[in-house]
């Protein structure tokens, strides 16, 4: 397991993406790591969301396999209109290191995030499902969980060595 894990995409490119977790597997299965990237309170108000930059399109060997998030790319690119509250852009930059380190069937993405009442949210889990799909339609593991799932899971599953542990998160999540 690894933390602000960095996979870079080209050489060309002097900084990589850091992606908050990355479990590496045995690779017997096929899958060789499942990556998270974690959102908090990120999708919610008015943080800057930047496109991505054209210099990613320029390179079409990074989109090999990928063609329909290519189009996506181009689209986002320079300026993200399409996506307010999901960090789109970020989210393509993980899935190319990802797939230059794994290749396309080598990994999960797994998103993690944290649900709420709202219509930010709405619009966070819409953005959300149409990014989803284009994934998925160039075969890219996309896995959405957000805390609340993780801490009921804890709920349902918990141990006594970790009551305390567990009614905290119960308390100040959910």
């Amino acid at each position: 397991m690894r933390f602000e894990a960095q996979f870079p995409i080209h050489d060309q490119f002097n900084r990589a993406p850091n992606l908050d977790v990355v479990i590496d597997y045995d690779g017997k299965s096929g899958l060789k790591a499942t990556a998270i990237e974690s959102k908090f309170n990120e999708p919610y108000g008015n943080w800057p969301r930047e496109g991505l930059c054209e210099v990613y399109l320029q390179h079409e060997e990074l989109w090999s396999d990928l063609p329909n998030l290519r189009r996506l790319a181009e689209e986002l690119s320079p300026e993200n209109t399409q996506f307010v509250a999901l960090d789109a852009p970020q989210l393509i930059k993980h899935v190319l290191g990802l797939k230059r380190a794994y290749g396309v069937k080598g990994f999960r993405l797994l998103y993690l995030w944290y649900d709420a009442p709202g219509r930010e949210v709405v619009q966070h889990a819409e953005e959300i499902e149409e990014f989803t799909e284009i994934l998925k339609s160039d075969g890219v593991q996309f896995q959405i969980l957000t805390y609340q799932d993780v801490i009921w899971n804890l709920v349902k599953n918990q141990r006594c060595e970790h009551q305390k542990v567990v009614d905290y998160l119960t308390e100040r999540y959910l």
